[in-house]
């Protein structure tokens, strides 16, 4: 990763860690960098391409059993699509392989984000624009989390979780409950009970079985503001209809 990677590169050197050999540490350092940061390595390794093969990354009980954040019928689902799918080696046990099982839990997750999208409470009204769940919402957040994981730089800080501050408009407040309760995002406050004040203040991810449709990791770190993620999508959708308007202009005078 290192190689193909400057900013992972310096985050090695900076920790005294020989890029060309990073194998040759003691298990305090293995810990704390390796398998701290392995999954993200990997997602950054596989998905800053951009290819279209499906990665074999998404299998295997304990993974499954992760991405479903305690939920038996999302799991059982999963176990069952991929029994039906699975073929029987020399000694008639049944092998799932692994691009299958990634292929699985990839469908599953879009599916998941699809109901989401389409469920009766999913779409509200803010500034007189339609506001959904799933595309945006949703999409806003997996999108911001991606960049930041994934696109950007590499940091040990990079945020996977957001809390919901007073920045963030009443409407959208109902629709992240509607999202806590649909199981679009997990709580993660150690009270469990929420106050009087409802979601504000609180600390949430994105459910893990949408992990795989943004290609992101599922694991908690640092945090960041809901209204901080909100501002960073404005200003890139800003940005883009700018170049859009810009690229426009510059045709109609290409025409003249």
């Amino acid at each position: 990763m290192a190689k193909i990677d400057p900013s992972f590169y310096d985050f090695l050197k900076d920790r005294n860690i020989d890029p060309e050999n990073p194998y040759a540490y003691d298990d305090m350092t293995s810990k704390s960098i390796f398998l701290k940061y392995k999954a993200d390595v990997v997602y950054r390794l596989i998905y800053r391409k951009r290819g279209r093969r499906i990665p074999h990354i998404h299998y295997g009980l304990p993974y499954l059993i992760d991405i479903c954040d305690g939920n038996p019928r999302m799991l059982i689902g999963l176990v069952e699509e991929m029994m039906i799918r699975s073929e029987k080696d020399v000694l008639f046990r049944k092998s799932i392989p692994k691009n299958i099982q990634s292929s699985i839990v990839i469908d599953a997750s879009k599916k998941q984000y699809n109901l989401l999208e389409n469920h009766p409470d999913s779409t509200i009204v803010v500034s007189g624009n339609e506001f959904n769940m799933a595309t945006d919402l949703i999409s806003i957040i997996g999108n911001f989390m991606h960049d930041k994981i994934v696109q950007n730089d590499f940091s040990k800080t990079s945020p996977s979780t957001f809390i919901v501050d007073d920045c963030i408009s009443l409407e959208i407040i109902k629709l992240i409950e509607s999202a806590l309760y649909l199981g679009a995002i997990i709580y993660l406050d150690p009270v469990e009970a929420l106050s009087s004040k409802g979601v504000t203040g609180k600390r949430f991810r994105l459910s893990g079985f949408l992990t795989p449709k943004f290609k992101i990791p599922n694991r908690v770190y640092s945090e960041i503001k809901l209204s901080a993620i909100m501002s960073a999508h404005e200003l890139n959708k800003r940005k883009s209809d700018s170049h859009i308007t810009s690229d426009n202009r510059q045709i109609k005078i290409n025409l003249k």
